[in-house]
């Protein structure tokens, strides 16, 4: 990452914007900037505050999921501002890094990529279904382990 820095931006530059940011969730833990990502991650609340489907209803959010979701919107709110410079002036060079990155590595994506569907192959003999990411366990027969016929 810090070698596509000295290339694409400045990381000291960038720390800095993100300190003249005052993010709040910074000031309140009293945490420097190298410590955003630990900060934020420290916020997730426990599973019975993080809403059931990405469909709820704003209004029924807990105070927990709340104050993750406004300081994820505070962050990328200044990310954004603090990288917008840097990223119109390189993106056409990010996007020739991948290109390049993609063509160089083609057998080992391919690999990856083969390797990812024998895993879902695997998973799905095994009860996990892709599309709604559900797992209903089944036995070597294809039986649902809690007794509810053969796989379909």
């Amino acid at each position: 990452m810090y070698d596509l820095d000295t290339e694409f931006g400045d990381m000291d530059a960038y720390q800095r914007c993100l300190e003249g940011a005052h993010l709040s969730i910074l000031e309140g833990s009293g945490q420097p900037v190298s410590e955003l990502g630990e900060v934020v991650a420290g916020l997730v609340p426990s599973s019975k505050d993080i809403p059931a489907s990405a469909d709820a209803d704003p209004s029924t959010y807990s105070a927990a999921w709340r104050h993750l979701v406004d300081a994820e919107h505070e962050v990328s709110r200044a990310d954004w501002a603090c990288r917008a410079d840097a990223y119109n002036a390189h993106v056409d060079d990010v996007s020739a890094e991948i290109a390049e990155f993609a063509d160089t590595h083609a057998d080992q994506i391919e690999q990856t990529r083969q390797g990812w569907t024998e895993i879902v192959h695997e998973a799905e003999e095994l009860g996990f279904d892709p599309g709604t990411g559900d797992l209903a366990p089944r036995d070597q027969a294809g039986t649902d382990v809690a007794g509810n016929g053969p796989a379909s």
